[in-house]
């Protein structure tokens, strides 16, 4: 009914919806049913429908629904972030740069992505704040088309870095200072 209700308030907005990995179980059936129930809403992604470790339901979603997915927010290396590319479930990549083993780690997810057609990487954001959009402007828009704006935690951080631009799409000011 939520998803219902967004989308007629909103008919052209990108819905996003996030399982939050459904972290203590793997239940595929239950996150199955609830990709299958929102489709028909036309979700922008499915964030993070099962636990990372479920790689074999993942598949299974992607499979049955054809629904767009998210996820990577925690991989935490490039390893189990190839078996999910070789699998072809998932479209976008979150794997968060201060957690998946720093920007260097983060750098070498971004050139397995493009070796997989159509991956685009939107990283995870999380503290210190400005790290995933130093690493986002450091890649084209073809691979990292947007940045995840957080508004918990870090809101002050970004705030004042944030416009929109005048084709209506929010954009960020990139320090001019060196460093994080």
């Amino acid at each position: 009914d939520l998803a219902r209700r967004l989308r007629e308030e909103l008919p052209d907005a990108y819905l996003m919806f996030d399982n939050h990995s459904i972290r203590y179980f793997a239940d595929v059936d239950y996150s199955l049913e609830l990709c299958k129930a929102v489709a028909q809403y036309n979700p922008y992604w499915i964030e993070e429908p099962l636990c990372p470790e479920c790689l074999d339901g993942y598949v299974r979603i992607k499979g049955e629904t054809g629904l767009k997915i998210a996820g990577g927010e925690h991989m935490y290396t490039r390893w189990p972030v190839k078996a999910f590319l070789d699998r072809k479930c998932i479209d976008y990549l979150q794997c968060d740069p201060t957690w998946c083993g720093g920007i260097s780690e983060w750098l070498k997810i971004c050139e397995l992505a493009r070796q997989y057609p159509g991956v685009k990487v939107v990283p995870h954001i999380t503290s210190p704040w400005l790290v995933a959009p130093h690493c986002v402007a450091s890649q084209p828009d073809k691979l990292c088309p947007i940045l995840e704006y957080n508004v918990e935690g870090g809101k002050e951080t970004l705030d004042g870095r944030m416009s929109r631009s005048a084709g209506g799409q929010m954009v960020m000011t990139m320090p001019e200072a060196p460093g994080i």
